[in-house]
């Protein structure tokens, strides 16, 4: 995103529109970006002017939140972009009153190859 958008900027052509962006951030936030600012950081850092909807951007976790996240994920082996998508999809189907529905989608997220064999005792445990 970010070489899209500095060449976007150094050749001044639209490679990408704001409702594309918005789009991309959308699937960004579903996707386990938990403090639901990167892309409308990446662009302000690059374009050097705001998203307008940067303002209405709250993160579902701050960064102290995140980095412990992250902590944890090293400390069981783990990439912690499968716990961040873990975190997203709970958060996400909190409200259904039947839990078949979390179990369904971890073990989604789970069986897009996360898991090597070897860390399944430990993470059991």
């Amino acid at each position: 995103m970010k070489e899209l958008l500095e060449l976007q900027k150094e050749t001044e052509m639209q490679l990408i529109t704001i409702d594309e962006l918005k789009v991309i951030d959308e699937m960004w936030d579903a996707d386990g970006d938990l403090e639901r600012r990167h892309l409308v950081d990446i662009y302000f850092d690059v374009m050097d002017e705001r998203l307008p909807w940067d303002q209405y951007k709250v993160p579902m976790y701050h960064s102290e939140i995140v980095g412990e996240i992250e902590r944890v994920a090293q400390k069981y082996n783990l990439e912690p972009e499968l716990m961040e998508k873990l975190i997203v999809s709970v958060d996400k189907n909190k409200h259904y009153t039947r839990s078949n529905a979390i179990k369904k989608e971890v073990t989604r997220i789970i069986n897009q190859e996360w898991l090597h064999q070897d860390s399944l005792p430990e993470g059991e445990a």
